[in-house]
């Protein structure tokens, strides 16, 4: 209470003087808290203050916040590889397809068979 440590009494009061008051909450591993505080002669008030946990920053949430690297990525990665799926495909496709005859079985038979009209 006003920068002074409180003293309770052990119904957990304290008596103050009138006027202008500023009570400060504080605890290990908590933020501090500050309210003002306005007493009147022959008034009994009480007052809650509730401390906020602190946060603390691990080195893992401080990397979060920075951008990640585009070689980082998931969808470059998985880009690249589609890419390089259909590049394979289409290249045996090609290495594989011959345009020589072809008999009725669909193989390559390496002869011609023409076909006059009876």
């Amino acid at each position: 209470l006003d920068g002074i440590e409180l003293v309770l009494d052990p119904q957990r009061a304290v008596l103050m003087s009138m006027g202008e008051h500023t009570v400060e909450g504080s605890a290990a591993g908590y933020q501090t808290v500050r309210r003002a505080l306005h007493a009147e002669g022959g008034t009994e008030s009480s007052l809650s203050i509730e401390l906020p946990r602190v946060v603390e920053v691990t080195p893992s949430a401080e990397r979060r916040d920075e951008p990640q690297p585009l070689r980082k990525k998931w969808w470059l990665w998985t880009g690249v590889g589609a890419v390089v799926v259909a590049g394979v495909t289409a290249g045996l496709i090609a290495a594989l397809h011959d345009s020589g005859t072809r008999d009725a079985s669909g193989g390559n038979t390496g002869v011609r068979l023409q076909v006059s009209p009876p």
